[in-house]
């Protein structure tokens, strides 16, 4: 499953959705800090063990509580925008930032 996080507050709200219902693993995108946050372990009032992994690392993928490899962060972000040679933070502007993937 895949959702959109339009609001900030968002993450946080599903994150105390999820862990409840026994999802265990899921990924918020944010695309405009450029970095994976991981969230395993659910418990009662959310999840007990959020991992970020930023731009330049790798994160672990695990399907069944078995770890079967990484992917980097890079590869799950889209390009990062430049403007006049210059590397501009914020990636999409007037888009929805944030995805959650729940696996």
């Amino acid at each position: 499953m895949i959702e959109s996080c339009p609001h900030s507050d968002s993450p946080k709200l599903a994150a105390e959705v999820y862990g409840p219902a026994g999802i265990p693993v899921s990924w918020i995108v944010d695309v405009n800090r450029r970095w994976v946050e991981v969230d395993t372990g659910p418990a009662p009032h959310g999840y007990m063990l959020p991992a970020i992994f930023a731009e330049g690392q790798s994160l672990p993928v695990a399907i069944d509580g078995r770890d079967v490899g990484r992917i980097a962060v890079a590869d799950i972000l889209p390009p990062p925008r430049h403007r006049g040679g210059k590397r501009v933070r914020g990636g999409l502007k007037g888009q929805e930032s944030i995805q959650r993937f729940l696996l």
